[in-house]
Order: structure tokens, then C-alpha cells, then sequence
């Protein structure tokens, strides 16, 4: 999945944290976004960038892993 980085983060508008881990079969991708979300003013903003990015994610996504499946 990582070789096809570039597309992806195209797909998700931002640059990925890509936590590989060689001895097992799972890795960690990341998107960091910068905010508090005890702050009242900054929270709704940072809740309406969580869910649109967890929709990002979850349409992009699914194209990778079934490659990933298939090449196990």
C-alpha cells in the first residue's frame, strides 16, 4: 500500500503518517490535524473535519486493502 502513497494522499487532500511494521501483518497510516477539542471555539470545527476525513478515509480506502488481500 505504501508503494501507491502519493495517489492516496491525494485522495484523502493531505500527507499521511505511514507507520510500517515489518514483524507483523499491520500497519499504521496517520493524518494529524492540528487542534484542542476542549477548546469551545476550535471543537466544532475539529469534530466537522473528523467526520469528513473518517468519510475520506472510508471511501479511498477499501480500493488499497482489497489489493493488500489480494497479494497475501
Amino acid at each position: 500500500m505504501h508503494a501507491r502513497c502519493e495517489e492516496i494522499e491525494e485522495a484523502l487532500g493531505g500527507t499521511l503518517e505511514w507507520h510500517e511494521n515489518p514483524a507483523y501483518k499491520a500497519s499504521r497510516i496517520a493524518l494529524r490535524h492540528v487542534g484542542d477539542w476542549r477548546d469551545e471555539n476550535f471543537a466544532p470545527g475539529l469534530a466537522h473535519w473528523l467526520v469528513s476525513t473518517a468519510e475520506l478515509f472510508a471511501t479511498a480506502f477499501p480500493k488499497y486493502t482489497s489489493e493488500v488481500r489480494r497479494l497475501s
